[in-house]
């Protein structure tokens, strides 16, 4: 089943959490631009994300198996998902710091050839829907 109405407010699903007030306050913008507008999902992306940090500030994630679909919105797993890459290989790299990246990971990273792109997920996905003579 497709989302038909909303099971709560992204408030409430942060309240769960504890979140900080900064997070607090953007949730409670989505959520008025949400019921204002009647904004609903057109599209699931999914990913299978492995998480690093070393409790100073640095957080490095794997995105793999990045997949989307524009119809059956619901989380169950489904065997039309598009897959994003061809080659299951591929995979996003995610690198964040609080102040500058260390130097052995920028050191590494060059000697591997990893340089930095951007590449956002949902901006990507949402062009190639657009492409196929979607209009999401």
């Amino acid at each position: 089943k497709a989302f038909s109405r909303r099971q709560c407010t992204l408030v409430e699903l942060l309240q769960q959490n504890h979140p900080d007030s900064r997070s607090l306050q953007i949730a409670k913008e989505i959520d008025y631009l949400v019921e204002r507008f009647n904004l609903v999902p057109k599209v699931l992306v999914m990913y299978d994300r492995e998480n690093y940090e070393d409790g100073e500030g640095l957080r490095i994630t794997f995105d793999k198996n990045l997949r989307f679909r524009d119809k059956n919105l619901s989380f169950i797993p489904r065997k039309n998902d598009t897959m994003y890459f061809k080659d299951e290989r591929n995979v996003i790299m995610e690198v964040k710091a609080r102040g500058a990246v260390p130097k052995w990971l920028v050191d590494t990273m060059t000697e591997q050839n990893i340089f930095p792109e951007r590449f956002s997920k949902i901006g990507n996905i949402y062009q190639r829907i657009n492409r196929k003579g979607k209009n999401v």
